[in-house]
């Protein structure tokens, strides 16, 4: 299973955004929705790699956040919420999202509180994805989400632009190359996958 916790960058000098990015995960599959823990920070139970990958993104848009993902195995049976749930994947997520505010940037750890080679392998391939999505402008990120369900000349129509500029606003924002990294990021991450809970 994945623990995501989130905590707020800066938030002693800045509205809480709590509640933004609790709407903005809402429609994330989990097993324990996301939820606010303690002050500016917030969890959820997640058993899908893609799902996990999703949250991940997402956060990175929305910019502001230390972030600690724990992989392994939430006591059983699972609590109704991820306040109250526990487990070792929980306890990892905590230990990684303290580590996160010193690194810089998300910390992937197991439940015995330290990375195994696919889990320091997902981080590592984490870590570049978000370098690149963090320098996306907003119309990259506008026409990068259309093209997970588009393609480029119903873009353009749709944007009233040429094929060639979403062309040129897709290879700035490397929305192939985030595409295939995100594919290689949820295969790394299936061992902590669980289908049926």
């Amino acid at each position: 299973m994945f623990v995501l916790t989130a905590d707020q960058r800066s938030s002693r000098t800045s509205p809480n955004r709590v509640p933004e990015a609790l709407t903005l995960l809402r429609d994330v599959t989990t097993v324990c929705p996301f939820e606010r823990t303690i002050g500016d920070e917030f969890q959820g139970i997640l058993t899908r790699a893609d799902a996990l990958v999703t949250s991940l993104i997402t956060l990175t848009r929305s910019g502001g956040w230390h972030i600690g993902v724990g992989l392994g195995t939430v006591d059983t049976p699972i609590a109704a919420t991820a306040r109250t749930a526990d487990g070792p994947a929980l306890r990892a997520a905590r230990i990684a999202v303290d580590e996160a505010k010193k690194a810089g940037s998300a910390v992937f750890r197991t439940e015995d509180r330290t990375g195994t080679q696919a889990s320091m392998q997902a981080q590592a391939m984490w870590r570049l994805m978000a370098t690149i999505l963090s320098a996306r402008t907003d119309r990259q990120w506008h026409i990068s989400a259309l093209a997970d369900s588009a393609s480029g000349v119903e873009i353009a129509k749709a944007e009233q632009v040429s094929p060639q500029a979403i062309s040129r606003v897709l290879r700035a924002a490397h929305h192939r190359e985030i595409s295939e990294a995100r594919a290689a990021l949820i295969t790394l991450l299936q061992p902590w996958q669980e289908e049926d809970v």
